[in-house]
């Protein structure tokens, strides 16, 4: 088997819906290329009629760099390494040298699903009719934590897909680029909620503690920490996950030359990775087994692609501008 292909696992999610998407008897006698979703597939029917799966997975766009909207593929050690001083699954970030004086908290249950409630009011006019980079420019100076060029966001600790308020206690200012690598933490927050929920007959919750703090005086955000808790209802018992940590003022434009919708995915996938391997813990199974039984990649290929990642940014813009 060529060292780019990987054979898809017959009874999985992911062959299932190769199997009712496409017609895989045309595959007799020949291989048959199909995309599904943002993957390549290589079907094929061996001897005895046993029709075999295939995803295309390496770098297939090794040579060729595209910034922001189309992120190059590379090993997903090189994409964590590329943001490792702007995310973290450990230790703490840099951060401002002295004390903040409030710390904005919020702690709630993750939703199984997203919540696409309509905002009644943008954040623009919840923060007093002041946009993220307005709000940047009036209260910092020319140098330090925060870096006044660049595009800038109100950014949600409780994502609004999770339920989150619209109210200054759970907006801060930050970078397009930090709510981007959010939005890898806030989906995979949603799978792993969804996941438990299917494996434990809703027994098993996941929690999480949401906190940033300010700077004085102000509605600028430094570093958002995210604390997942797995929550077993019938056995009345916590598992405490490793927090996960992103810096508000990442602009990957200074570094990367562009933001790369990869670490995004990357960041989606070690926080999986995190609350998962946990919840192994809790349910006393073998953590590497119940990852790669829920095929991370694939429901990556399928909800995180490009296109996804963007529309969740733009919808962003809309709400952080005058009407």
């Amino acid at each position: 088997m060529p060292s780019h292909l990987k054979r898809v696992k017959k009874n999985t999610e992911e062959f299932v819906r190769i199997n009712k998407s496409f017609n895989l008897k045309a595959a007799r006698k020949k291989v048959t290329a199909v995309r599904f979703g943002n993957s390549i597939y290589q079907v094929t029917v061996a001897k005895n009629n046993e029709i075999m799966i295939f995803r295309q997975v390496g770098n297939r766009h090794i040579g060729k760099r595209t910034y922001f909207q189309r992120g190059m593929r590379t090993r997903e050690s090189t994409k964590f390494s590329a943001i490792r001083n702007h995310v973290s699954f450990e230790l703490p970030l840099p951060a401002p040298s002295y004390v903040p004086q409030e710390t904005k908290f919020l702690s709630y249950l993750v939703p199984h699903t997203l919540l696409l409630k309509k905002r009644k009011k943008t954040q623009y006019a919840v923060m007093g009719n002041q946009s993220a980079h307005d709000h940047i420019l009036e209260n910092t100076r020319k140098s330090g934590f925060v870096t006044r060029t660049g595009r800038h966001e109100w950014l949600h600790l409780q994502a609004h897909s999770h339920g989150g308020p619209q109210s200054d206690n759970n907006l801060v200012a930050g970078s397009r680029d930090s709510n981007s690598l959010q939005i890898g933490v806030e989906d995979a927050l949603i799978f792993c909620s969804n996941l438990l929920k299917k494996m434990s007959d809703n027994e098993i919750q996941l929690h999480v503690d949401v906190s940033c703090p300010t700077l004085p005086g102000t509605h600028i955000g430094t570093v958002c920490t995210y604390l997942p808790r797995i929550i077993d209802v019938g056995q009345a018992s916590t598992v405490t996950c490793d927090p996960i940590r992103i810096n508000m003022h990442f602009h990957a434009s200074h570094s990367l030359r562009g933001l790369q919708y990869d670490h995004v995915r990357v960041v989606f996938k070690e926080s999986c990775r995190k609350v998962l391997g946990k919840a192994a813990d809790l349910l006393a199974i073998d953590a590497e087994q119940l990852l790669e039984e829920q095929d991370i990649d694939f429901h990556i290929a399928q909800h995180l692609g490009d296109d996804d990642i963007e529309r969740e940014l733009d919808e962003a813009d809309e709400e952080d501008t005058e009407e």
